[in-house]
């Protein structure tokens, strides 16, 4: 009996290097570099499948779908940046106007008690 034909889950292993041991098992990637990482780049989030490059064959498609979804992710985010912007920029306004009618209030009750002396 092989131990080939039996996925073993390992705690050992990161999610991450899971994965990338699939994939090269599987021959969808070319892993290029170590695929230990440094405690720093961990602690900085970098992942470990950033130093797997992926074959252009099967490639082609998927990056151009990700052009795609980077795109309107872009857009969605600038959408939200924008909109924020301006809930921002209404709320200064509201209060500006709020001021300047406080102010025009004030003036008129000092007119008023003027004209009463």
């Amino acid at each position: 009996m092989g131990t080939t034909n039996y996925k073993v889950y390992h705690s050992i292993i990161s999610p991450q290097q899971a994965f990338k041991e699939l994939y090269v098992e599987q021959d969808l990637i070319v892993p290029s570099g170590d695929s230990k990482i440094s405690k720093s780049k961990r602690k900085r989030g970098i992942d470990t499948l950033s130093s797997v490059k992926v074959r252009p064959d099967i490639n082609l498609k998927d990056q151009s779908d990700e052009n795609v979804v980077r795109k309107k992710l872009t857009e969605h985010f600038l959408l939200l940046h924008d909109i924020t912007e301006n809930q921002r920029l209404k709320g200064e306004l509201d209060r500006t106007t709020l001021s300047l009618n406080l102010y025009k209030q004030y003036k008129k009750k000092k007119r008023q008690t003027r004209k009463t002396r």
